[in-house]
C-alpha cells in the first residue's frame, strides 16, 4: 500500500488523493507523491509543472541555474533555459545585478528600482515590550 493507495484498486488509478489536477496513475508515472500536491516543494502544483510550465515535479529549479522554477515564472523568466537573460547571470533590468543577485536579495529582476541587491534589505519589526 504505497503512499496509502491499494494496487489491488482500479478506483484508486482514477482518483487525485492530492487534489493537485494529476491522478494517481498520473502520478505514478512521474514519480511523484500523489500525497503531495507539490513534490519538489517550489511552490508550483505537480499538475501546473507538467501541464502547464513543462518543468520537473521532482526538481525545485529544473535547469539548475540555482533560482526555483516558481520564482523564475514568477518574473517571466522561462525555469527550462538556463542561459542568457533567463539564466543566473542573466539581468533583464539591466540595473547591473544577476538574476541569481536579484533572486537572494528579494529584489525583482525585471524592475531596476526594486532595491539594490549588494545592499541588505530593511525590515521592520514590531515586538511586544516585555517588563520584568
Amino acid at each position: 500500500l504505497a503512499n496509502g493507495l491499494n494496487p489491488t484498486d482500479a478506483a484508486d488509478a482514477a482518483q487525485d488523493a492530492d487534489s493537485d489536477g494529476l491522478s494517481n496513475a498520473q502520478e505514478s508515472t512521474w514519480g511523484t507523491n500523489p500525497q503531495d500536491s507539490d513534490s519538489d516543494n517550489d511552490g508550483l502544483s505537480d499538475s501546473a509543472e507538467v501541464n502547464t510550465h513543462g518543468t520537473n515535479p521532482l526538481v525545485a529549479d529544473t535547469d539548475g541555474d540555482g533560482m526555483p522554477d516558481a520564482w523564475e515564472l514568477s518574473y517571466t523568466l522561462d525555469p527550462t533555459n538556463p542561459s542568457g537573460e533567463n539564466g543566473a547571470d542573466g539581468d533583464p533590468d539591466g540595473d547591473g545585478f544577476s538574476n541569481f543577485q536579484e533572486y537572494l536579495a528579494g529584489t525583482n529582476p525585471r524592475q531596476p528600482q526594486s532595491g539594490d541587491p549588494s545592499e541588505p534589505q530593511h525590515i521592520t519589526l514590531h515586538l511586544p515590550l516585555i517588563v520584568r
